[in-house]
C-alpha cells in the first residue's frame, strides 16, 4: 500500500479499504485491529482505529504489547534524569568504539582476556532490547573497555587520547556504574517478559498474566532488602576499579520537595523544577557516609527508576485494556463464565446464541478432557466434528 503522498488517518483508512476491495475481501467484516501507538493510528477521536470503528463497531483495537513495553522503557529513559544521562554516556561509548580501529582493539582484547565477544551497539527508541543488550555488553566488558582506553593513553595518538580520557572519566563515575547495575537488572526482567510474549504460542491471555507477574515482581523489588543486593554489586565493582560512589555535594542548589499528596505516585513533569525524592542534607542527619550513600541512591536512583517503570506498566497495561485478552484466552479454554466479556462484545455482530454456545463449550471441554488445553487441541477438535456441530463456537 503506497501512502507516500499523504499519511493522515483518513487517507490511511481509505487505502486499507481499497486494498481489501482489490483483494476481494471488501465484504468480509473486520472484527479486530492492531497497530503501534502512533497517534495517527491509535487516536481515539481521529485516529485510524476510531475511523475504522465507525464502519465496523466490533473491531477492537489492541496496541501491540511488545511496542507498549518499548514505550515504558523509552519513557523511563526520558523522564529520569540520571537514566537519560546514563544512556547518553552509553551512546558516547558506541560512537567511540564504532570506529574500525578501536572496535578491533576491543575485539582483540576480549580474545586476549578470554571474554566472550560482544559489541557495543547503537541505542534506538524503536527497539528497546538494544538498551538491555548494551547494558549487558558494557557490564560484561567493563574491564576490557578500561584496558583498551588505557592503551590509547599509552599510544598517545593525537585526538584519540583526549577522547579516551573523556570516555574513561565518564564511565568511572559512581552514578554510571550504579545505573549500569540497576538498569541491567531491571531490563533483564523486562527482556524475559518480551521474549515470552514473542513465543509462537503466546496469546493475549498469557500476556495478561505475564504483565501482572512483572508488575508484582517490581513491586516486591521496591524495598531496602532488594536494593542491598544491588548495592553490594555496585560496591564490589567500585572497589575493583577504584571508583568513588559520590552523591551531590551539600549546599548544592536545593531542589523542590514533592508534595506529600504525590508520595505514592511517580511524577514525570513538574512546574519550575524537578522534584527530589530525598534531600542530601536531610539524609546526612545522624547517618555516616556509607549509610547516606545507600539511602540517597536507593531513593533517588533505584526507587525512582522502579516507580517510573511501574507507572508506565500500569498506565499502558491497565486492567480494562487487558480484560479482553484475558477473556479471549478463557474462551479458547471453553470457560464460558470467564469469557463473557469477549462473547458479549461479538454476540450481536455474529448472531450468537449464548445458551447454545455455553452448551457447545461444555461439550468441547469434556471431549478434549484436559483442564488446560491449548488452541491446537481446540482447532483439532473442531476439525474432527466439523463446524456444523459447533456452530456458535465456530463463529
Amino acid at each position: 500500500m503506497d501512502v507516500s503522498e499523504k499519511q493522515d488517518a483518513q487517507t490511511l483508512v481509505n487505502t486499507i479499504f481499497q486494498f481489501l476491495q482489490h483483494s476481494n475481501l471488501g465484504n468480509i467484516p473486520i472484527f479486530a485491529q492492531s497497530y503501534d501507538g502512533a497517534s495517527v493510528m491509535s487516536g481515539k477521536r481521529n485516529g485510524v482505529q476510531s475511523k475504522l470503528l465507525e464502519r465496523y463497531p466490533c473491531a477492537i483495537y489492541t496496541h501491540c504489547m511488545a511496542h507498549r513495553i518499548n514505550l515504558v522503557v523509552v519513557d523511563m529513559c526520558k523522564n529520569v534524569e540520571y537514566a537519560k544521562s546514563f544512556f547518553n554516556s552509553l551512546e558516547a561509548l558506541y560512537v567511540y568504539f564504532s570506529r574500525p580501529s578501536t572496535n578491533k582493539k576491543l575485539k582483540d582484547m576480549q580474545l586476549k582476556m578470554d571474554i566472550k565477544a560482544s559489541s557495543i551497539t547503537r541505542i534506538s527508541d524503536t527497539r528497546w532490547v538494544c538498551r538491555y543488550k548494551k547494558c549487558k555488553a558494557v557490564k560484561d566488558n567493563f574491564e576490557v573497555i578500561l584496558v583498551v582506553l588505557r592503551e590509547e593513553f599509552d599510544a598517545n595518538s593525537n585526538l584519540d587520547v583526549a577522547q579516551a580520557i573523556g570516555i574513561e572519566a565518564m564511565i568511572k563515575k559512581g552514578h554510571f556504574i550504579l545505573f549500569l547495575i540497576i538498569l541491567e537488572d531491571i531490563l533483564t526482567k523486562i527482556n524475559i517478559l518480551s521474549n515470552l510474549m514473542q513465543e509462537k504460542k503466546a496469546t493475549l491471555g498469557k500476556s495478561v498474566n505475564l504483565i501482572n507477574s512483572i508488575i508484582k515482581t517490581f513491586e516486591n523489588d521496591r524495598c531496602s532488602e532488594k536494593f542491598k543486593t544491588v548495592w553490594t554489586e555496585v560496591i564490589e565493582l567500585a572497589k575493583e576499579f577504584n571508583i568513588s560512589l559520590e552523591i551531590p555535594a551539600k549546599g548544592s542548589k536545593r531542589k523542590r520537595k514533592e508534595t506529600t499528596n504525590l508520595q505514592n505516585y511517580y511524577v514525570s513533569n513538574t512546574i519550575g523544577a524537578e522534584c527530589s525524592y530525598a534531600n542530601v542534607d536531610e539524609l546526612n542527619e545522624g547517618m555516616n557516609d556509607e549509610d547516606t550513600q545507600f539511602e540517597y541512591w536507593k531513593i533517588n536512583g533505584y526507587f525512582r527508576i522502579l516507580d517510573c517503570v511501574l507507572s508506565g506498566l500500569r498506565s499502558r497495561f491497565s486492567t480494562e485494556s487487558l480484560k479482553i485478552g484475558h477473556s479471549i484466552d478463557n474462551c479458547m479454554k471453553s470457560k464460558y463464565d470467564e469469557s463473557l466479556h469477549f462473547i458479549e462484545h461479538y454476540e450481536n455482530a455474529l448472531c450468537i446464541d449464548k445458551d447454545q454456545l455455553k452448551a457447545e463449550m461444555l461439550i468441547m471441554k469434556n471431549c478434549i478432557n484436559k483442564d488446560d488445553f491449548d488452541t491446537d487441541a481446540l482447532v483439532s477438535e473442531i476439525n474432527k466434528k466439523i463446524f456444523q456441530i459447533y456452530t456458535s463456537f465456530y463463529k
